[in-house]
Parts: C-alpha cells; sequence; structure tokens
C-alpha cells in the first residue's frame, strides 16, 4: 500500500507539472523541463537552428509571434538524460542542459559555439499601466570572438563584443536583435520592448559644470586595469529628444564618443584603451538636451553577451548554427526568422504605390523633378 501511494504521488507530480526537476518531458518538436524556479523549453526548428523560451512558473504562456515565421522542420533528433544532463542533439547541433538549466550549445564535431552564463538568467515580474509582465534578461558568455550584425548605427564600430546599446528605432538607427559571432553561430533576441545590450555596469560621475548653457560637465577617472573600456551616453526624457548636438565625450582630449547631426539619438556608444592606474580628465558636452545626461562604462573584463527587455511574456531567443557568418545569415534568411508578411488593410491604406527609380551612375546629372525615370515599379500595398 506505501507503494501504492508513493507511485500515486510521482504521477500526479508528473501530470501537474509536465515534467519533474529532474526529468524531461519531450513533445513532437520540443523538450520541456522544469529549472531554476520555472519552465524552460528548447524546441528544435531545424538541424541548425534551436529555439530557447522560459518562464517563471509551472507552465510556459503562449505568444502571438509578430515577427518570426519560422516553423519546425521534420528533422531527426534526440534527447538523452545521464546524471541530471539533458542532451538534445540535432544532425549539426547539440545542446546540453544542467540541472541549474544552463544551456550550452555546441557544433557537430562538439566543439562549443556559446553558452549561458551560470546564473545569466532573470525574469523578474514588472507592471505597467496596470498590465502584468516580465522583464526577461540573459547573459552568455563570450570567447575569443567577434559580434557583428544588430542593426545600422551612428557609433562608428562594427564589433559590439562588450558594446552596450539600447535597441529603439531613431532617424537614422535600426535596431535588429540579431547578432553573428565568427565563431560560427547566431543569437536572436525575439523580443519587442525596448532592450539593452551589454548593459552598463558602471556609471560616470560627473562632478563639476562648466558651461551650463551648453550642458558641460567634467570629472576625473582612473583606470583599474589596462584595455579596451566601453561606454555608452544616455540622454532620455519624456519631452523628446533633441534634433541638434554636438554630443561629445572626451579624455585627456581623445573622442570617446562624438556626435553632430540634426537628428540625435538618446543613447550612444564608443569605446577607448586606457592604461591600469592612469588618472584621465574626462570632459562630457550633451548639447541642446532636455536632461544633463548620464555616461556609463564596461571595463574590459565585462567578458558577457548579454540582452536585458523592458517587458514580455517570456524569455525567447533562437541559436542558429553556421560554419561561416555567411552560412548563419544565410540559415537566420532561409528558415524565415524575419518579419513576416501583415495582412489585412485600413480605412486610408493606399491600395497601389507607384514608385519611379532613377540609376545613379558616373557622368550621368539628372534632378529629382525629372520625368525620364529609368524604371517604375508598381507596388500592390
Amino acid at each position: 500500500m506505501k507503494q501504492f501511494i508513493t507511485y500515486a504521488v510521482a504521477l500526479l507530480l508528473l501530470f501537474t507539472n509536465g515534467c519533474t526537476p529532474n526529468n524531461y518531458t519531450k513533445k513532437e518538436h520540443q523538450v520541456l523541463l522544469n529549472r531554476d524556479g520555472g519552465t524552460l523549453a528548447l524546441e528544435v526548428i531545424s538541424d541548425n537552428i534551436l529555439h530557447v523560451k522560459y518562464a517563471p512558473g509551472d507552465t510556459l504562456p503562449g505568444r502571438q509571434n509578430l515577427a518570426v515565421r519560422a516553423e519546425p522542420q521534420p528533422v531527426d533528433w534526440d534527447v538523452e538524460q545521464e546524471n541530471g544532463l539533458v542532451t538534445v542533439q540535432t544532425n549539426s547541433l547539440t545542446a546540453r542542459i544542467d540541472t541549474a538549466g544552463t544551456v550550452s550549445f555546441y557544433d557537430h564535431s562538439g566543439r562549443l559555439l556559446v553558452s549561458e552564463k551560470p546564473n545569466g538568467r532573470a525574469v523578474p515580474e514588472v507592471s505597467s499601466h496596470g498590465i502584468s509582465s516580465y522583464a526577461p534578461e540573459q547573459a552568455f558568455e563570450v570567447g575569443n570572438e567577434a559580434l557583428y550584425g544588430l542593426g545600422s548605427y551612428q557609433n562608428g564600430l562594427m564589433n559590439w563584443k562588450n558594446v552596450p546599446l539600447r535597441f529603439s528605432h531613431y532617424n537614422q538607427k535600426d535596431a535588429v536583435p540579431f547578432l553573428v559571432s565568427t565563431k560560427g553561430y547566431g543569437l536572436l533576441w525575439d523580443n519587442y520592448s525596448v532592450t539593452y545590450f551589454n548593459p552598463p555596469e558602471q556609471e560616470l560621475q560627473f562632478d563639476t559644470v562648466v558651461d551650463s548653457a551648453s550642458n558641460i560637465r567634467t570629472t576625473t577617472f582612473t583606470s583599474e586595469t589596462t584595455g579596451t573600456y566601453y561606454f555608452a551616453m544616455e540622454s532620455i526624457s519624456e519631452e523628446g529628444n533633441r534634433y541638434q548636438g554636438p554630443i561629445l565625450l572626451t579624455m585627456n582630449q581623445d573622442t570617446v564618443i562624438h556626435y553632430n547631426t540634426i537628428w540625435v539619438p538618446e543613447h550612444l556608444s564608443g569605446r577607448i584603451t586606457l592604461e591600469a592606474g592612469k588618472e584621465y580628465s574626462v570632459r562630457f558636452r550633451n548639447s541642446n538636451a532636455p536632461t544633463p545626461g548620464r555616461v556609463f562604462y564596461n571595463s574590459p573584463d565585462y567578458n558577457k553577451t548579454a540582452f536585458k527587455s523592458s517587458y514580455g511574456d517570456r524569455l525567447d531567443y533562437y541559436v542558429v548554427h553556421g560554419k561561416t557568418p555567411d552560412k548563419v545569415i544565410a540559415e537566420y534568411r532561409e528558415r524565415e526568422l524575419t518579419i513576416g508578411d501583415r495582412p489585412g488593410s485600413f480605412e486610408e491604406m493606399d491600395k497601389t504605390k507607384t514608385f519611379e527609380v532613377v540609376f545613379v551612375e558616373p557622368g550621368k546629372v539628372q534632378g529629382l523633378d525629372s520625368s525620364e525615370a529609368d524604371t517604375v515599379i508598381t507596388y500592390d500595398g
């Protein structure tokens, strides 16, 4: 009788939670586990794409995806467990989930591509306008690699390793939360809210106002280690942003951040190499801004890749594998991890648009108001 009761309780736990803390539940295209106080799902999209989802509690909330069109493909994959380590394997990609819920990704030869940072996941509850949500955050280990992509920015940088960014759209700034590593993988952070990439952990404190009209302040900074420091200027206000700069951050008169156009984003990044133990004179000009502005930075030992979103129903990202960055991007596009069609219409929507295209060639001068277009494209919207 005692054995029967024990068995019945075990079954009850299995059907109530979907999976026990030390086991997993395999479904058609995914594996479900109870890890880190929540539900973790690893979904197989293709041989080269795995989808990770996580939310606190015993169930994983569903969601209507407004951007990613990828559907799981009919590929062969296996799952096994040994000493608490759950392994999901396709023909090209392997994911290993430890007892704490940390996920690591490997190629077919067993080479580590990327791994979540231990204790690098956070999904705190937040509320906005009376609506409850989460603020998902995930950090990954970063190694000897360069990280490209993430959209179009006016920072003068290409390699985003350790660089703090703020994902939001603005004139001359487009955020695309997909990065490509030289190690042969890509990460797509699937969240629509304002997101910080490599959120900075330290802030400069300015002690002297040089010119209040031009918003110029100064301070000193002593670097603890020799290496590249990554700085970010942020100036956010409910009044909206400014339409003219300049924005200038210098250290010993060396330029770290400089931006001077009509449209000024609320967040800019830069980098500079500093020597350990050396004191630097810092000058920050934040012209025509409704706020004084703040300056943050990441030290050379930041050593992680992190995403931190403002809101979301759950934590959600994709890992894409390819032997080269080109292969990663090709897989990303082929599986349609991109914005999908938008069916429907509205009352004032233009049913048809016509574009007259003029090809610019050396020695060819033609005004914008010319009626001699090289080709005409009709868009049926």
